[in-house]
């Protein structure tokens, strides 16, 4: 997941508020399901037709390994097409490697952006080994998807070539970015072009890569003429600062005013530092924008999420369930800041209320440290709108089920990056049906309403002769920076002076002190933080 040097463990022991979160009208509950045969599954792409579920592509490890010849390997390529029936618990499969070789290479891809409407599933980009070209690329290609169609070819064992048709542009070399649907025009945004061998020290240290985030939105209408897709009225909105993300949720709205939208949120990685966005951003079709006064801190990659709206209360729930986050709450209900980025069970609740104010409220946790790279497949017999939002006011009042969440990558340890030698973590094959009780706030937890101070971040770590310390100063004072060693010894004061509220950076010179572990304290009246840093 991480394209350049990562940090070691951040733990800061937050003032955070412990207020309840009454705004939120249901809670909701999770229960395993085992379907014998089940794939081992994660970054996949799916579509459903009459309660069944097609899936395609991902991957059947867990986490990708660190060393260039073990990350991504074609070998862990999923080249099967399932349909899973989860009310009989039947599972069909077909092989991808029979059809033509852009199909075939496309469909065992990783992180395809995909969105069904109606009967057809379009599938975009996608990263992965291909034998035509002898190298990890972006794979360039449109992929339009008769699910029916595939579905009963898959079920009868004949042929599927039939069922697919498939378009190059470059616009679609795109991985790691959201695909969806609104208003009769597709959506591609953000998401990145990669090719070449995964290398997390960066394209100039051994295997090198290519990496261009798109930074951009494209907006297109795809028409069906005479049996053939076209791409027409493209509009492409770029920009650095607001859309260098990948790897994000992205779920449909219903926004205060009433009219359908998208938004982005969170996702990886900041322009300048390993590190997810906190902001979101809206998506409509006159433009994007990023939603003021608000930061997003649970659940910041990609995971199952469900969006609900209540039209009686004009308010918008997003439920994400697991994943990846840099932040999480420990057995003490502080909240911890670790950028090391790790493998979280939260379970968190983005709320729009109707006057369009968003707050970030934890319900609940997973059994387990899931959700990474898995899906939400909604309950066919909801109510939903236009675009795919389930409509809260039409539940009743007793509990339903709202879907499954499905595949996902199981971690074995919250960090697991640096020795991840492929078996910390594996594909998870156990389905979790959620079910959403209406009327009950028993399990929500705390509404997240402060951010921990400071938020530091050392870069590079390890360090070889001086860094730079990026920090946020939440009021106005005078703040001291020490460093410490292994031990919690004072070993000398950094800095120690007035500054203004605000983000600051500081040149640090850890002067000529051996190699080894440390710690840099940052203190003020706002409170203490403290990161550690190898010095080599």
């Amino acid at each position: 997941m991480k394209s350049s040097i990562l940090l070691l463990a951040l733990v800061i022991f937050a003032f955070c508020s412990n207020v309840k979160a009454q705004s939120l009208p249901f809670s909701i509950s999770i229960e395993a399901l085992e379907i014998p045969g089940m794939p081992e599954l994660q970054s996949y792409v799916w579509a459903s037709y009459e309660g069944k579920w097609l899936l395609i592509g991902g991957r059947t490890d867990g986490l990708h390994q660190r060393q260039p010849f073990a990350a991504f390997l074609a070998a862990d390529n999923n080249t099967n097409m399932y349909i899973i029936d989860p009310q009989t618990f039947e599972i069909w499969q077909s092989s991808v490697v029979d059809l033509p070789t852009n199909l075939e290479e496309q469909l065992q891809s990783t992180n395809m952006n995909f969105s069904q409407v109606g009967y057809k599933l379009f599938v975009i980009g996608g990263y992965g080994y291909s034998n035509s070209a002898a190298d990890h690329i972006t794979f360039p290609f449109l992929t339009v998807i008769d699910v029916p169609q595939l579905m009963v070819a898959i079920i009868n064992g004949t042929s599927t070539d039939a069922a697919f048709l498939q378009y190059e542009n470059e616009i679609y070399a795109n991985t790691g970015g959201q695909l969806n649907y609104l208003e009769n025009r597709f959506y591609l945004c953000g998401g990145q072009y990669f090719e070449g061998r995964y290398n997390p020290m960066g394209p100039d240290h051994g295997a090198g890569f290519i990496q261009n985030y798109s930074n951009a939105i494209h907006s297109f209408v795809l028409e069906e003429v005479n049996s053939e897709w076209q791409m027409s009225d493209l509009i492409t909105w770029t920009d650095v600062d607001v859309l260098h993300r990948r790897d994000y949720n992205m779920l449909p709205q219903v926004l205060e005013d009433g009219t359908a939208g998208l938004i982005m949120f969170s996702g990886v990685f900041q322009e300048g530092a390993n590190l997810p966005w906190h902001s979101i951003v809206r998506v409509q079709e006159s433009g994007y924008s990023q939603v003021p006064a608000f930061e997003q801190l649970l659940n910041q990659y990609h995971s199952a999420h469900a969006p609900l709206y209540s039209e009686l209360e004009n308010e918008q729930y997003n439920l994400f369930f697991a994943g990846i986050s840099r932040y999480y709450y420990d057995e003490q209900n502080n909240l911890i800041d670790d950028t090391e980025v790790p493998f979280v069970n939260t379970i968190s609740a983005v709320m729009r209320d109707n006057e369009g104010n968003y707050s970030e409220m934890k319900i609940g946790e997973m059994p387990d440290l899931l959700g990474s790279g898995a899906e939400f497949i909604l309950n066919p017999e909801l109510a939903v709108s236009s675009n795919e939002v389930i409509q809260y006011d039409q539940l009743g009042e007793e509990q339903i089920l709202l879907g499954y969440i499905v595949g996902g990558i199981k971690s074995s340890a919250p960090n697991i990056f640096f020795l991840n030698d492929g078996t910390q973590s594996s594909a998870n094959t156990i389905i979790y049906k959620v079910f959403i009780n209406p009327g009950s706030t028993g399990i929500n937890d705390q509404l997240v309403t402060d951010l921990p101070p400071f938020r530091p971040v050392l870069f590079p770590n390890p360090i070889i002769d001086t860094a730079t310390l990026t920090f946020h100063l939440p009021v106005s004072g005078t703040i001291s920076i020490e460093l410490f060693n292994i031990e919690g010894k004072l070993l000398f004061q950094l800095y120690k002076g007035f500054q203004s509220a605000g983000d600051h950076a500081f040149e640090i010179d850890p002067g000529n002190i051996p190699s080894g572990n440390y710690m840099i304290k940052l203190s003020s009246a706002a409170g203490e933080s403290t990161l550690r840093f190898i010095k080599k």
